[in-house]
């Protein structure tokens, strides 16, 4: 129980140390709510199809009997053939709050989906963290640790996994961000370097 508490107490110290010396929040990938069949629609914010769908989290022994990711959608009407097809060949969903990619781009499979975070042209889709981290009030780049995921570069429509070395080879564009993260470890402030990349990218 005192370790318990002890974790606890360097969290809430951690957190306000951070929300003292930063106060914007990382945004999200804000789409319009539709199913996307490709990354120049995604990057033109114009869904193939705007058509009545709900995005629902798969249950647990879903995952565990087919693999993908948490998420998965419905049509409604209920579609049969439309949606086995959409399934297969979709790239990502908006439902005008959330995106999620499709296990296509990452796990290289189509049962399922993620949740991604961050605006682009990098987002990240964080396989093995819980979706509730990267949902509700806002996110804390300082307290985030992503785990194992894949970073997707919307602009260029490629997938990879994230990894120190991947960090690494983004970072030698900017120098002065790689000079500030050199003592710290790479993969626990993935999301904190990606989104700060985000606005330089967006800058140029």
């Amino acid at each position: 129980m005192k370790r318990k508490a002890l974790i606890i107490l360097l969290g809430l110290t951690n957190l306000n140390t951070f929300a003292q010396s930063e106060t914007n929040e990382i945004q999200k990938l804000k789409l319009k709510k539709g199913i996307y069949l490709s990354f120049q629609q995604i990057t033109a914010d114009n869904p193939s199809h705007i058509d009545s769908f709900t995005v629902k989290e798969r249950t647990n022994g879903d995952i565990v009997m087919w693999g993908g990711g948490k998420y998965t959608f419905e049509l409604v009407p209920e579609d049969k053939a439309s949606f086995k097809k959409i399934r297969k060949e979709f790239v990502g969903i908006s439902d005008g709050e959330n995106f999620y990619i499709s296990d296509r781009y990452t796990i290289k499979g189509w049962q399922g989906m993620t949740s991604c975070i961050l605006s682009g042209p990098y987002i990240i889709a964080p396989i093995q963290s819980s979706a509730g981290q990267f949902t509700g009030g806002g996110l804390i780049p300082s307290m985030i640790k992503v785990g194992n995921g894949y970073l997707i570069n919307i602009n260029e429509g490629s997938s990879i996994p994230l990894s120190k070395k991947v960090l690494k080879e983004l970072l030698k564009k900017y120098p002065a961000l790689m000079s500030e993260y050199a003592d710290r470890n790479l993969m626990d402030s993935a999301v904190e370097i990606i989104d700060k990349i985000n606005q330089m990218e967006r800058k140029e």
